[in-house]
């Protein structure tokens, strides 16, 4: 594997974030709770405890199977904190932590809709190539814990909730679909960790790359990465590639995206080195994070994992997978090119 990639998973080496306890003193008398949801939140939950907080009760929904589609896990997840939120009283301050996956992590749906069915509206609008805004938007008029509707269950306790933003312009309704902070109650939040955190940490790192955000779909984001790259010969973009996924093979946006931004290098005849991969360790349902080409794959081969939505079984055929650990971090996608 080219040195390019253990270049760029120093990144991750270099990802902390900040909790600011400052509220607590408005709330010294009252028993402290530690609930949370998402990709990120066993990773936020153990910083917490290493600052010495000492909590009553602790829920948290973790990673699990029911990403990116809710299975019965996130339906449990989701009853057990409802019921836990119904429980407190105006003596109990809940610090909950939130980010990324706690849309799937943890699901309840209205009346009327169940599991199966729900399992299907989930990926029905992750292969509908929209923007994440108005995948949650649609998420929450069908379930019972997202757009604040959680927060709403905690009442006459108090949350303050601790947010990790994945997602564009960290606009804190569409992390995990906003089940604490809503129209409708005074909760409180701080964001710990944006999304703009990853590029900061890159400029640091990389200071001879052009590093640029890109948030598009598959064919607008390689157009817009050909233009980057006619000025910029050493580039790193961040963000996540929406994909209209029309086949069954393996594979997820980070594979996907190598293998089309490769080809595209490959008919300019270029000598290349590029390569993709989530923060949080995984692309889609797959095994891996990402991974790597410099152009070694035919391209016949290529173009028909790219038609076939295979580009998973692509990469690994070729050892070209970047496989990592899950981080417990959920940054979107980091990708590198160089000539």
């Amino acid at each position: 594997m080219s040195n390019l990639v253990f270049q760029a998973l120093e990144v991750l080496n270099h990802l902390a974030p900040s909790y600011n306890l400052e509220f607590l003193k408005n709330y010294h008398k009252k028993k402290l709770h530690l609930h949370g949801a998402g990709k990120t939140a066993p990773r936020m939950v153990r910083e917490l405890k290493d600052l010495g907080l000492k909590f009553k009760s602790e829920i948290i929904i973790g990673p699990h199977s029911g990403h990116p589609i809710p299975d019965l896990r996130s339906i449990h997840g989701a009853e057990k904190l409802m019921k836990a939120a119904k429980t407190l009283s105006e003596d109990d301050l809940v610090i909950f932590c939130l980010s990324g996956g706690a849309s799937s992590l943890m699901e309840l749906p209205i009346d009327g809709i169940e599991l199966e069915e729900l399992q299907r509206i989930y990926g029905d609008l992750l292969l509908s190539g929209k923007r994440i805004h108005d995948i949650n938007n649609e998420r929450k008029k069908i379930s019972q814990v997202k757009g604040g509707k959680l927060g709403d269950l905690y009442f006459p306790a108090h949350v303050h909730c601790f947010i990790e933003s994945d997602v564009e312009g960290d606009i804190i309704a569409d992390v995990g679909s906003s089940p604490i902070i809503g129209d409708n109650n005074e909760h409180t939040f701080e964001v710990t960790m944006t999304k703009g955190h990853l590029k900061e940490t890159s400029k640091r790192l990389f200071p001879n790359f052009y590093i640029e955000e890109v948030n598009l779909n598959i064919e607008e984001n390689i157009d817009l990465h050909i233009e980057l790259l006619e000025k910029h010969p050493k580039l790193i973009s961040i963000g996540e590639a929406s994909v209209n996924v029309t086949k069954g093979g393996k594979g997820g946006r980070n594979t996907h995206w190598v293998a089309l931004m490769g080809l595209e290098l490959m008919k300019q005849k270029k000598d290349f080195e590029l390569l993709s991969f989530g923060t949080d360790g995984k692309d889609g349902d797959t095994d891996a994070a990402g991974a790597f080409f410099d152009g070694r794959i035919d391209e016949k081969e290529l173009v028909a994992a790219i038609e076939s939505f295979d580009t998973f079984t692509l990469f690994k055929k070729h050892n070209l997978l970047i496989e990592i650990a899950e981080t417990g971090y959920n940054l979107n996608d980091f990708r590198m090119i160089r000539f």
